[in-house]
């Protein structure tokens, strides 16, 4: 793996702790960097390097839009190979977090919460949109279960931090998810991979590339993967009801030219029915089993019925670039994407003479566009675009207690949008070592929807209802990094961020929508990246201090009931760091660390306290959650690892280890900090080794996650029964392949 790191810190009216935080990180950092110059680094290669071949100091990036070398760029980022993916046996994008400090995903349903440096939805679903923006061949995907979609056959993964509006839209508050697969190559190549593993794992791979004349290769990669389950149905003796890898992925991607236009096409097709098992948690549930005991991970479902889950996703990105006089470039990416997700599944409860029953659909489709002009002369970098979206979506469920004889709701949602941005970004060289940064982005966004529900409860709501929003917002950015000397890069910037208010369908019949306002985002950075000399390592450091405003999140004050609130106020600071050093020849160390402080400042929202009996409110109490954790932000997490890596094995090849050990700090999973809804800290241990032949043709692979079976409450619906999601423990992987 190779990360970045920067800092952004921000805008405050007034010196705080925050600013004093900044000042002592910033001097921290210029006092490293003097202190670890000691030569000039190596000449550093030029192009994008394959992923098998990465090292710390040639990764390519295209964070701005263009081929940069990462320890170049002023922006703190992480960036993960397509072989570490695979050495490591990750093929749930989720599962990055536990690389990523800072970064937390919580699946739900078909889709997921990400939130990076404490920002992030406080729900998903139809209407919403997630603060950290997600990019797959770099087409930005609406859906949540589009952007965290399995990965296979993968160039890198780039994790951008800290907001990235101005080249990559109005929800990139949080930052950046860029998935990048690999491309096709202008030579022939055949790969096929397979695998076994725990739970009955039973995995294959396979890639194929083939040249078909001067400027055209075609690419095709296929992975198919099932196991048997990993938690106990406690309702049917040998059943089991947790599918962690069962899905199917196919992509096409094609690279030629016609005349003198490039031409790069990417379709991608994937089918998960991973199961993620929702259960009552029994500490909630008031069983007392605890976190820590194997009977808090066994589900207690109906015997007349499985859990069935189906997300599947068409992901299509067509790129034309045409070079143009004077070093400009003019790209026009088309995107589109297709989505159809539902589940099913009946709970039953232990001493309770009916459960609850749960049936959802979830379609949406997305097109967009993107027209961009990129050019550099001796002085300047700068890019300007177009940017047009549109996207529609259903949300239909149906939940009753069975056995009971009613339904608790039933609704019909549709909700969709559109939105245009125009956006210019500028990188202008003040002096050789010298250069001003400067982005703006505008964008108007518009939501609207139509919705229905009725409950035997006694609400009805007919004809349906129908609500629509617009907003507007300016975004930008103002830095500079310099280049003290060869090795060390100092950069300091001021951004805005914006994501998008929302138009809601709610499941309460007597209130069928939420809106909600846009959120915004102002963030001060600064930073050093050095890169030691003759390939010895790296050492990034950041801090951040974000002032946050209007924070997006999902309430319910009160069982089967449901709201939106915008969070007046809220202040983020951390720091993080990345030191990647070369003990030995064959020997590495790294550490990947996040300290975080993450706060609301003002949250007043009334809880309403009802009557068990009767259903009805009895009281009002007005609260305010300042002071309060927000959500999914740890404040500590790191990972550390040692790695042994092209050992020779004698008339063999060469091998490679890696041991890694992953902390994170207690999460919780709601802005009302209650334990019960929270994930403990978490101490994991993986290791993965990997032997290639010499020949090449060859190679096998063991990855070991999570060896010390730690456990713990991964998800949670803080209201109603309160469902929960485990992890699944300890998992291995044994595999091999043959390359031609």
């Amino acid at each position: 793996m190779v990360s970045e790191k920067s800092l952004t810190h921000s805008h405050l009216s007034r010196p705080s702790r925050g600013l004093r935080l900044i000042e002592a990180a910033f001097g921290f950092a210029a006092a490293c960097a003097l202190f670890t110059v000691t030569a000039p680094v190596r000449a550093q290669a030029s192009g994008q390097p394959e992923a098998d071949t990465q090292t710390v100091t040639i990764t390519s990036t295209t964070a701005r839009k263009r081929n940069e070398l990462a320890q170049d760029v002023p922006v703190s980022m992480d960036i993960i190979g397509g072989k570490d993916l695979k050495d490591a046996g990750i093929t749930r994008i989720k599962d990055i977090q536990a690389t990523v400090p800072g970064l937390v995903i919580e699946t739900r349903e078909s889709s997921g919460k990400i939130s990076l440096r404490g920002v992030g939805t406080g729900d998903v679903g139809l209407g919403t949109d997630q603060s950290v923006a997600v990019h797959v061949d770099g087409v930005y995907q609406v859906h949540g279960s589009a952007g965290l979609a399995r990965a296979f056959d993968m160039d890198r993964v780039e994790v951008l931090r800290g907001p990235q509006g101005t080249l990559y839209g109005r929800n990139a508050t949080a930052g950046v998810i860029n998935l990048v697969s690999r491309a096709p190559q202008m030579k022939f190549g055949a790969e096929a991979d397979v695998s076994v593993g725990s739970f009955g794992l039973r995995q294959a791979q396979a890639t194929l590339n083939v040249p078909l004349g001067m400027d055209t290769a075609v690419r095709f990669a296929l992975i198919s993967s099932d196991d048997d389950g990993s938690i106990k149905n406690l309702a049917v003796a040998g059943d089991k009801l947790r599918y962690l890898d069962t899905f199917t992925g196919v992509r096409g991607r094609l690279r030629t030219k016609l005349a003198d236009v490039g031409v790069d096409l990417s379709v991608q097709y994937i089918n998960d029915r991973s199961a993620g098992a929702l259960i009552p948690n029994p500490e909630i549930e008031g069983v007392g089993l605890g976190a820590t005991k194997a009977e808090s991970y066994e589900l207690g479902y109906a015997p007349d019925g499985k859990p069935t889950f189906s997300s599947r996703n068409l992901a299509v990105s067509l790129q034309l670039t045409k070079d143009l006089p004077n070093n400009m470039k003019l790209t026009a990416t088309t995107g589109y994407g297709e989505h159809k997700g539902g589940q099913s599944f009946k709970l039953a409860y232990p001493g309770r003479p009916f459960g609850l029953a749960l049936t959802i659909n979830e379609p949406a489709d997305q097109w967009s566009q993107e027209l961009q002009l990129s050019g550099y002369n001796d002085r300047m970098d700068w890019v300007a675009g177009l940017f047009y979206i549109t996207f529609d979506g259903a949300d239909q469920r149906l939940a009753s207690f069975y056995k009971a004889g009613f339904n608790l709701f039933d609704t019909d949602a549709k909700a969709g949008g559109s939105s245009t941005a125009l956006y210019g970004d500028v990188n202008y060289r003040l002096s050789p070592a010298l250069r001003l940064n400067v982005g703006l982005r505008h964008t108007k966004d518009k939501k609207d929807g139509v919705a229905s529900s009725q409950s035997d409860v006694g609400y009805t709501v007919n004809p349906p209802e129908y609500a629509s929003k617009s907003w507007s917002a300016t975004t930008g950015r103002v830095g500079l990094d310099w280049k003290m000397n060869k090795s060390t890069m100092l950069f300091g910037s001021l951004s805005t961020g914006y994501k998008s208010g929302g138009v809601i369908p709610n499941y309460d019949p007597l209130k069928p929508f939420d809106v909600y306002k846009p959120e915004t985002l102002t963030a001060l950075e600064v930073g050093q990246k050095t890169t030691f000399a003759n390939n010895a390592g790296l050492f990034n450091l950041s801090a951040f201090a974000y002032d946050y405003k209007d924070k997006v999140e999902f309430y319910s004050p009160a069982p089967n009931t449901f709201g939106f609130y915008n969070a007046p106020k809220a202040r983020v600071t951390g720091v993080d760091a990345f030191v990647d050093l070369r003990l030995a020849k064959h020997v590495r160390w790294d550490l990947n660390a996040s300290w975080l402080n993450a706060k609301f400042k003002d949250f007043p929202a009334d809880l309403s306290v009802y009557d068990p009996a009767t259903g009805e409110v009895v009281k009002i109490v007005p609260t305010n959650y300042a002071g309060n954790r927000i959500a999914r932000a740890p404040k500590f997490s790191a990972t550390t690892g040692l790695v042994l890596e092209r050992l020779p094995v004698a008339g063999v090849g060469l091998a490679q280890v890696r041991l890694e050990y992953v902390y994170r700090s207690q999460v919780f999973m709601d802005f009302t900090n209650d334990p019960l809804f929270s994930t403990p800290s978490i101490n994991m241990v993986n290791l993965s080794a990997r032997l290639d032949s010499t020949s090449g043709k060859w190679y096998a692979y063991f990855a070991g996650r999570n060896l010390t079976d730690k456990r713990w409450i991964d998800a949670a619906v803080p209201s109603g029964p309160g469902f929960a999601a485990v992890n699944s423990g300890r998992t291995w992987q044994l595999g091999g392949g043959l390359r031609f």
